[in-house]
């Protein structure tokens, strides 16, 4: 039996196997993208699904503004307030600092108001805080737990030390709602220009 070899230059597959891997390779990579879409938004949904909203999110904005605060004087500014009921545990809270020439000391407190439903601060001096809440808690150190709801408030206390700008135009909230543990970025912000007088 005398077998012919075949010409040198011409194919020796048929078509159909070269279709059914052509075919084969489209569907690894149509799964494969599949499974990369799933995780990533299985991904998303757990983070979202995990981080705790409890506050409105920070706009980036300025809020408050003084123009000429004293040096050495402390200021207190409302930075955000409870959206919904229920309780968090507050376990630290940052300020975002764009400027500080004036070399301020800057901490966040809980305001407890002396009354429900006094309304809330915008800013104020320190007799103004001790005037408007019963008690100030500063943040940090020790978890606090926090009532959403009750017109309780977090403060940014901000005493520059010369003269100078300092900007804060959000704070970053770090706290557990239940299940849920994470940051979130809040407030508007403020602005001062400290001066001695």
């Amino acid at each position: 039996m005398n077998a012919s070899l075949p010409e040198p230059g011409s194919d020796t597959q048929s078509p159909k196997p070269r279709q059914r891997t052509l075919v084969r390779h489209w569907r690894i990579v149509l799964a494969a993208t599949l499974a990369l879409g799933v995780v990533v938004a299985l991904g998303v949904l757990a983070w979202e699904w995990r981080h705790p909203h409890a506050f409105r999110d920070a706009e980036g904005g300025i809020g408050q503004s003084a123009n000429s605060w004293p040096v050495g004087k402390a200021i207190y500014v409302g930075v955000t307030y409870g959206q919904e009921s229920g309780w968090i545990t507050l376990q630290d809270a940052e300020p975002v600092i764009e400027r500080n020439s004036a070399r301020a000391e800057i901490e966040h407190f809980v305001c407890i108001p002396e009354r429900i439903g006094g309304g809330s601060i915008g800013s104020v001096d320190a007799a103004g805080a001790d005037q408007h809440c019963a008690t100030l808690e500063p943040i940090g150190g020790k978890p606090i737990e926090f009532e959403l709801s009750g017109n309780r408030q977090i403060l940014m206390r901000i005493t520059p030390t010369i003269e100078g700008v300092v900007r804060v135009p959000s704070s970053d909230l770090t706290y557990c709602q239940g299940w849920r543990e994470g940051r979130q970025r809040v407030g508007d912000g403020i602005r001062i220009r400290a001066v001695r007088r």
